[in-house]
C-alpha cells in the first residue's frame, strides 16, 4: 500500500450498497437517515437510563441557574445549553443532557457537508456515520460536557473555512466566524483551530487569499464580537477561567511521565476506534514520508493534517511533561474522521471503513445493554466506569434529611462540604434543602466555583453540619471549637464500592488554620 495518496478530483462515485436491497436512498439521504434514527435512539436512552448526573455534569447544571458570560473553570455555552433544555424539557437528568445526542448529530451532518465539499458524498456518508459511531461519541452522547458543543462548532468553522477557500461568500465567512467565536466560547481548545487555520494558510496560497480577504476579516470580526463578552467577564473577575486553564495543565508536578504519555496514547484507541486511529497513525506518517521524498500527495489531506497532528502532538507532549486526559484530543477527530476515510477510500486497506463502523457498534450495543440492564455492569466487571454517576441520588437524600431535621432540638445553620464535586451534586439532589449549602476554603484563596461563589464564613457559624471527604476532614473539624463526630455516610456505587463522607457537628468557628 503506498503511503502517499494522489490527488484526484472529484467524479463518478460508485451506488450505495444498499440499492441492490431495494432501498433506493443516495448516500446523502443514508446519511441523514441513519443519524437521524440513531439520535432519536440516543435521547430516548437519556429517559431509560438509571445514571444520576456526574460531579461535572451537576456543576454545570448549577451554572445555567444563573446566566452569565463566564464560569470559573469554564466558558458559557455548556450553561447555556442545559438552561434552554432544562428550561424546555424539565429538571430530570435526561433533560440536563438533552442536548448532547442533538449536538452530535449536528456535527455528524457537518462533517458530511465538509466531507462532501473537499471530497465527494461517498467520503460524506462514510465520515458522517462514523463519527456518530466512534466509541468516544457512543459514550459522550449520554453525558453533557464541553466537549460536545466545541466538536459542532470546530466542524462548523472547518466548513466554514473550506467554504470560503473555495468560494468567496458571505455565508461561509459567517459560518467561519461564528463557529471559532461559539467555539471559543464552549471551551478554549478552540485555539487549536487557530494553529491550524494558520498552519493551512502558510501551506495553502488559496487559504491564505481567503483568510486575508474582506471576507476572512469579516468572520475574524464576528468571531471576536462572539468572544468579546467572555472576554470581559474574565478581566472583571481576575481572568479565573484562563488562570484555572492554564493550572490544568499542572506542570508544577513531577515532569516527564511516560507512564502518563502512554496511558493517553492508549486511550486514543479506545475514543477512536483500533482501526481507525491506526490508520491515522500510518496516514500521518506516511504523508511525513511523502513529503521527504517529494512525493505527489494530495493536498486535501495537508490541509486537514493540520487541524489534526498539533493536537495530537501538543497533548501528546502535555501527557508526557504531566498529565493529559484522554478527551483532551478530542477537537483532532472532526477533521480526522474526514481525513482516514478519505484516505482509507483510496488505499487497500478500505474495508477497515465497514469493520470499524460494525467494531464501533458492537460497543454500542453493549453501552445500550449496559443502560438498559444496569444490573449487567457488575456481572461484566465495569463497575468503576460508571462510578461518577452512581450514589448521589442517595447521598443528597441524606444530606437533606439530616441537615433538615437538625440534631436533637438544636436546628443545623448551614452544611459545610470540602469537595467541590459534592457540591454540585447536592445542589442538584438536595432541592429542598432548608440551611446554606457552604463550600469549604481552606486557603482564602477561590480555587473552584464554588469557593468563589458560596464559601462558609463565621456569619453562619451556630450549629453546622460537615459532610467531609478525604483527609481534610480533621482539619475541617479543628477549626472549630467544639466538633463532634456522627456516624459516617457511606453509600454503595457497584460491586461492593462504597462513597464515604465523615460527619460532624460543629460550633465555634476559630477559622482556618494555615497549612
Amino acid at each position: 500500500m503506498s503511503l502517499a495518496q494522489p490527488s484526484a478530483p472529484k467524479g463518478d462515485i460508485p451506488h450505495p450498497p444498499w440499492v441492490k436491497w431495494g432501498l433506493m436512498l443516495s448516500w446523502r439521504q443514508g446519511a441523514l437517515t441513519f443519524i437521524a434514527i440513531l439520535t432519536l435512539a440516543r435521547v430516548w436512552l437519556l429517559f431509560v437510563a438509571p445514571f444520576d448526573l456526574g460531579p461535572d455534569e451537576a456543576q454545570y447544571w448549577s451554572w445555567s441557574r444563573d446566566f452569565a458570560f463566564g464560569y470559573f473553570s469554564k466558558p458559557p455555552v455548556i450553561a447555556w445549553l442545559i438552561g434552554a433544555t432544562t428550561a424546555t424539557c424539565g429538571l430530570g437528568e435526561a433533560c440536563v443532557r438533552l442536548a448532547s445526542p442533538f449536538l452530535h448529530g449536528f456535527t455528524a451532518l457537518m462533517l458530511f457537508i465538509l466531507a462532501r465539499n473537499m471530497f465527494d458524498d461517498r467520503v460524506g456518508f462514510w465520515a458522517s456515520v462514523l463519527y456518530a459511531t466512534l466509541p468516544g461519541v457512543w459514550f459522550s452522547a449520554g453525558l453533557i460536557t464541553t466537549d460536545v458543543p466545541l466538536l459542532f462548532f470546530w466542524s462548523a468553522a472547518l466548513v466554514g473555512l473550506w467554504g470560503l477557500r473555495e468560494e468567496r461568500a458571505l455565508k461561509w465567512a459567517a459560518v467561519l466566524g461564528v463557529g471559532v467565536g461559539l467555539g471559543f466560547m464552549s471551551k478554549y481548545a478552540m485555539v487549536y483551530f487557530l494553529i491550524g487555520a494558520g498552519l493551512a494558510a502558510i501551506a495553502d496560497k488559496q487559504t491564505r487569499a481567503a483568510l486575508l480577504s474582506p471576507l476572512g476579516a469579516l468572520a475574524g470580526v464576528i468571531a471576536l464580537a462572539l468572544v468579546s463578552p467572555n472576554l470581559w467577564w474574565n478581566v472583571t473577575h481576575d481572568f479565573s477561567t484562563v488562570t484555572h486553564t492554564a493550572a490544568n495543565a499542572n506542570w508544577g508536578a513531577d515532569l516527564f511521565n511516560f507512564d502518563e504519555m502512554f496511558e493517553f496514547i492508549g486511550a486514543q484507541f479506545g475514543l477512536f476506534g483500533p482501526f481507525l486511529f491506526g490508520a491515522l497513525v500510518f496516514a500521518l506518517i506516511g504523508l511525513c514520508i511523502a513529503w521527504g521524498r517529494k512525493e505527489r500527495t494530495d493536498f486535501r489531506l495537508w490541509w486537514l493534517a493540520g487541524f489534526i497532528a498539533p493536537v495530537l502532538l501538543v497533548v501528546t507532549a502535555q501527557g508526557f511533561i504531566s498529565r493529559a486526559n484522554a478527551n483532551w484530543a478530542a477537537v483532532a477527530y472532526a477533521a480526522a474522521t474526514v481525513f482516514v476515510v478519505a484516505w482509507l477510500l483510496k488505499s487497500r486497506a478500505k474495508p477497515l471503513l465497514p469493520a470499524s463502523f460494525a467494531l464501533h457498534n458492537v460497543f454500542g450495543v453493549l453501552l445500550i445493554c449496559l443502560t438498559i440492564w444496569p444490573s449487567l455492569i457488575g456481572t461484566l466487571g465495569r463497575s468503576n466506569d460508571f462510578k461518577r454517576v452512581r450514589g448521589w441520588e442517595e447521598i443528597g437524600k441524606f444530606v437533606e434529611v439530616r441537615a433538615n431535621e437538625g440534631r436533637g432540638s438544636v436546628s443545623y445553620s448551614a452544611v459545610l462540604v470540602n469537595d467541590r464535586l459534592t457540591f454540585g451534586e447536592l445542589l442538584y439532589y438536595a432541592p429542598d434543602l432548608e440551611v446554606p449549602l457552604t463550600m469549604w476554603d481552606a486557603n482564602g484563596v477561590p480555587e473552584n466555583h464554588f469557593e468563589l461563589m458560596d464559601p462558609f464564613s463565621a456569619a453562619l457559624d451556630q450549629n453546622v453540619l460537615i459532610v467531609a471527604r478525604g483527609g481534610g476532614a480533621d482539619r475541617i473539624a479543628a477549626a472549630f471549637e467544639r466538633a463532634e463526630e456522627l456516624p459516617p455516610l457511606e453509600v454503595e456505587i457497584g460491586s461492593g464500592r462504597t462513597r464515604g463522607y465523615r460527619l460532624f457537628a460543629a460550633s465555634g468557628y476559630r477559622g482556618a488554620q494555615p497549612e
